[in-house]
């Protein structure tokens, strides 16, 4: 949620931690927070692994990961959303990271009682990678994808969450009643506030897709992300009492192709496959100036 933007313009979340708080503890936020993880936990391996949440904010998602029994490092860039997070998660086995995810290099705040100072991305260091709700507020999205292969283990698994341009065309209908805006965001990129006041970029799910490919991914599932929930009326979708039928109902339909693609946010699952292709190594020399060819035999699963 909170990786700054890789050119120029940057977001930064430090100060709306309290309504990004009230937000994960809502309906919608438990909503969205249940509907990754139970899309990624088929993905997920048997054993303990280790696992990057990148831009994980106040640590959700992490903290469900970390009760699995699995290795979490979280990083953000909003030290408050650490700090929430931190305190949250005291014994479980999570590294809290504050720094900037578009480069190798972050620092590190405590893990329990140690600290761990100048904690280096390594290659190849991670078997799942979840990403969800960062890539829209990223001017060069393909990088930071880039960069999540370099860091995954061959066969790896990464979690890429973002929110989806077709939702934007149904809201402005349906909730809205905005049809002359519905028409627009058909044909061209929503320009639309989140919840916390932040512009972001939805996004076409085809070409993410298509990102994924040029990077060397291979995507084995999507689904959708609150499919029905943000086109009902918010009087029913905020009432704790329809909190049980809202999940079931979004659980049977996340998976099913023809409601994944309208949903709120997509969620796609793709794999590090171990071969190289030229478009993603030259994507990485071409704008990362510290990548170096030469390490690429000894990485078989670096681009």
């Amino acid at each position: 949620m909170t990786v700054e933007r890789t050119v120029g313009r940057t977001e930064r979340f430090d100060d709306v931690v309290a309504p990004w708080l009230d937000y994960q503890r809502s309906p919608m936020g438990r909503l969205r927070t249940e509907l990754f993880w139970r899309g990624l936990r088929p993905h997920m391996p048997v054993e303990p692994c280790d696992v990057l949440d990148i831009g994980g904010g106040s640590g959700e998602l992490t903290e469900i990961m970390a009760h699995a029994g699995h290795r979490v490092t979280l990083v953000d860039s909003a030290q408050p959303m650490l700090d929430a997070a931190q305190a949250r998660m005291r014994g479980l086995d999570v590294a809290f990271v504050h720094g900037h995810i578009e480069t190798a290099m972050a620092v590190a705040t405590a893990k329990d009682a140690g600290a761990h100072e100048g904690l280096t991305l390594s290659a190849q260091s991670f078997d799942v990678i979840t990403c969800h709700s960062v890539i829209e507020f990223l001017d060069d999205p393909m990088l930071l994808i880039a960069r999540c292969r370099t860091w995954l283990r061959e066969d790896g698994v990464l979690s890429l969450g973002f929110g989806n341009q077709r939702m934007a065309v149904l809201q402005a209908a349906i909730v809205h009643k905005d049809l002359p805006r519905a028409a627009h965001d058909l044909h061209h990129e929503p320009q639309v506030l989140n919840r916390l006041g932040k512009p972001l970029r939805l996004l076409e799910p085809d070409t993410v897709v298509g990102w994924l490919h040029d990077r060397g991914f291979k995507v084995i599932a999507e689904n959708g992300i609150r499919t029905v929930t943000d086109l009902i009326d918010s009087a029913d979708s905020t009432d704790e009492a329809n909190f049980g039928a809202l999940l079931d109902l979004e659980t049977h339909m996340m998976g099913m192709p023809a409601y994944a693609r309208i949903a709120r946010f997509v969620q796609l699952i793709a794999q590090n496959k171990p071969a190289q292709t030229t478009d993603s190594v030259d994507y990485m020399e071409r704008d990362d100036p510290n990548f170096d060819r030469t390490q690429l035999s000894s990485c078989p699963g670096r681009p």
